[in-house]
């Protein structure tokens, strides 16, 4: 007989789990490639919304938002792998927030 589905366990807490050791993994990468910094605005990313973003655009961006700091000086530019780095892991962090906070 099969448990009522009050006693069954609930997949939720498993994949919330999953979700947040993907999000230690993803965030021990953006220390090793060196992209803590890489997307400066959230949820846009250099005011777009996609990670392919070219040192052109970069440029154009800090010249536009001189308020904006970058502790590694203003000719610094990021590669596309660390900038998406850095937007995945905050896109994750977003997916995940909605079922914890229902789950709450």
């Amino acid at each position: 007989m099969e448990p009522s589905w009050w006693r069954r366990p609930s997949t939720l807490p498993m994949m919330l789990a999953v979700f947040a050791l993907l999000i230690v993994v993803v965030g021990g990468s953006i220390r090793i490639n060196d992209a803590g910094e890489s997307c400066p605005e959230w949820p846009t990313c250099f005011g777009t919304w996609h990670f392919d973003i070219s040192e052109d655009e970069q440029a154009a961006y800090w010249e536009a938002n001189p308020e904006q700091e970058d502790s590694r000086g203003e000719d610094h530019r990021y590669t596309v792998f660390q900038i998406f780095v850095e937007w995945f892991h905050r896109m994750l962090v977003g997916v995940i927030a909605v079922p914890i906070l229902l789950n709450v």
